[in-house]
């Protein structure tokens, strides 16, 4: 009887054993994959023109006819027609998604909230064009990443949100509006232009600074020509794009859908000359890579050991242009968030050693850090 007594305990305990170290093991396998504040749902990419894994990416919400005239136009116009490589292009039709667009400031058309942050997320995306169809006296926007486009509005006016979201141009029409910190287009003096230049105008935002070109497509929409120092930073900020290694979400090939890649999502508000997080999460899909340019706030996400993981750097304004029939140059309106208190999101390619990220308010100084670990949420767990 004692003799099986002990046999029992003995394959009791093995047995216990067993399923502890199962436990474990399935605990193991899962804890690898982040953890996903809610399984948002992402949408049917489509690809329109894939080129390379280092070319930018663009993000079209619109049809695919759309799509295909304003990805054209722009690989039509220089200086983007001396590298068609460089870029990718795709679309999200209507079908599937439509934007919730707002007018904002009762002026312009404005698409950017976290719906679009997250459904973007979908297609690799470094930026994001929406097609919306407004009156004509609806201006578009330029604001951090995303364009939004009154389709009532020549196709150039893509060539100037480009300008804004894509290399940090301030406007050259005189709006007396916040120039970008870090901004180059705009200078102090005509000896602040350093290479070839089409001359030098008064009037870059404010009257006081000065522009290279005396009518260029960040001034008027009767042109698609951005003057020869223009296009040449905007061939540096090209040809300084790289894609990162080792980063989920930061280089995606046509073959790897932004289904197994993951990416930080923090709401942010710019309050009392800091930017405060609100929310912050792990979200399925691509996020875009980093802007290549020095401006207004900066973000850095660093492993345990200090390593600096990811970095980028973007600008806090609105940009709203619109260009009246009969008339000779743009007008509108440039909005600071850094006034505004505007929500704005900052997204970064997920990192399992990601261990926090610090994001700098560059005109103050003013730093805020915040941790990137134990988010918490669902376990994503790819059988």
């Amino acid at each position: 009887m004692e003799t099986r007594t002990e046999l029992f305990a003995f394959f009791g305990f093995a047995l216990l054993l067993f399923v502890a170290s199962l436990g474990f093991y399935l605990t193991k396998t899962v804890q690898t994959n982040p953890p996903i504040s809610g399984q948002y749902e992402l949408e049917d990419c489509k690809s329109l023109v894939y080129n390379e894994e280092a070319s930018m990416n663009i993000l079209f919400f619109s049809s695919e006819e759309e799509a295909v005239e304003y990805s054209s136009y722009l690989l039509q116009a220089s200086p983007f027609n001396e590298n068609p490589e460089s870029f990718n292009f795709y679309y999200i039709g209507p079908d599937n998604y439509k934007p919730d667009c707002e007018i904002y400031k009762g002026a312009a058309v404005l698409c950017y909230d976290q719906e679009i942050i997250r459904k973007a997320a979908s297609c690799p995306h470094d930026y994001i064009v929406v097609i919306d169809r407004q009156p004509l006296n609806i201006r578009s926007s330029a604001y951090l990443n995303v364009m939004s486009l009154n389709s009532r509005h020549s196709l150039t006016v893509f060539l100037h949100e480009f300008g804004h979201a894509g290399f940090n141009f301030a406007e050259e029409y005189k709006t007396d509006g916040r120039i970008p910190r870090g901004s180059e287009n705009c200078k102090s003096s005509c000896e602040g232009f350093e290479g070839e230049t089409d001359g030098c105008s008064q009037e870059c935002s404010k009257d006081s600074y000065y522009r290279s070109i005396q009518n260029g497509v960040m001034r008027t929409l009767s042109t698609s020509d951005y003057g020869l120092f223009n296009s040449n930073l905007i061939r540096e900020v090209i040809r300084s794009k790289k894609p990162v290694k080792g980063l989920t979400g930061a280089v995606v090939s046509e073959d790897n859908s932004c289904e197994n890649q993951n990416y930080f999502l923090l709401k942010a508000q710019y309050l009392d000359g800091k930017i405060v997080v609100i929310s912050k999460s792990i979200e399925p899909g691509c996020a875009p890579s980093s802007s290549n340019f020095e401006s207004d706030f900066s973000y850095r996400v660093f492993a345990e050991d200090e390593t600096l993981i990811f970095e980028d750097s973007r600008n806090l304004n609105i940009f709203t242009d619109v260009q009246q029939d009969g008339t000779e140059e743009i007008e509108g309106e440039t909005y600071s968030v850094l006034e505004e208190g505007e929500i704005f999101f900052i997204t970064s390619p997920y990192s399992e050693s990601a261990s926090k990220i610090e994001i700098i308010e560059e005109t103050t100084g003013a730093e805020t850090q915040e941790t990137l670990q134990n988010l918490g949420g669902e376990v994503a767990c790819h059988l």
